[in-house]
């Protein structure tokens, strides 16, 4: 009787090591199957974001790279932001106040224990209005009109409180950035805000 019981006892043991996922493997759902990148919230910051990878084309000294270098910088822009990590975006300016401005005020909120959500530019299109690009080259500027329509951004304090909000505007606004192929590589030296200029037609 006293055997029967313990073989029983083992039995239940094992099957229930197996209903409950007991070992190395995980079960659709737990814990470790929700590992990886988490969006920000209202509640939390965002986690384990990845630094944006830039690619061949936005290092190359034609209007196409400068285009590529810019929908990669307002990538970068978007990363700090989500991580407060700006140094990467920060590497990609050159002397430009506007941007710089920026990065110090993210540096800002992380620091006091803030956080960031949404305020992701999403540029519509790249218009070049300068005619010297046509001649792009080792010192050469560029300058360019950048309709984007952003997401909406709230800013949050430390203890979850809203410090600065802005809602989505289908209408969006135009951006004027300026940016320079140095040393074979592009940077920005320039980036204001102009919803009132012009835009040349497609």
């Amino acid at each position: 009787m006293t055997h029967t019981f313990a073989k029983i006892a083992a039995v239940t043991a094992l099957a229930a090591m197996a209903l409950t996922g007991c070992g190395n493997a995980a079960e659709p759902g737990t814990a470790a199957a929700e590992t990886g990148p988490k969006p920000a919230s209202s509640t939390a910051p965002a986690s384990e974001v990845e630094r944006p990878e830039t690619n061949e084309l936005a290092g190359q000294p034609t209007l196409e790279g400068a285009k590529a270098f810019l929908y990669y910088y307002f990538e970068l822009e978007s990363y700090a932001q989500l991580t407060g990590d700006t140094t990467a975006m920060l590497d990609s300016v050159d002397n430009a106040p506007e941007p710089t401005a920026e990065a110090e005020h993210i540096n800002a909120v992380y620091a006091d224990g803030g956080w960031m959500l949404g305020g992701k530019e999403n540029i519509q299109n790249v218009f070049v209005v300068d005619p010297a690009a046509e001649k792009i080259g080792e010192g050469v500027e560029v300058t360019v009109l950048l309709p984007s329509i952003p997401t909406a951004y709230t800013e949050f304090d430390k203890d979850g409180s809203v410090a600065d909000a802005r809602e989505w505007d289908k209408n969006g606004t135009i951006h004027t950035a300026k940016l320079i192929f140095r040393g074979g590589e592009w940077r920005l030296t320039s980036l204001v805000e102009t919803p009132d200029v012009a835009l040349p037609e497609e």
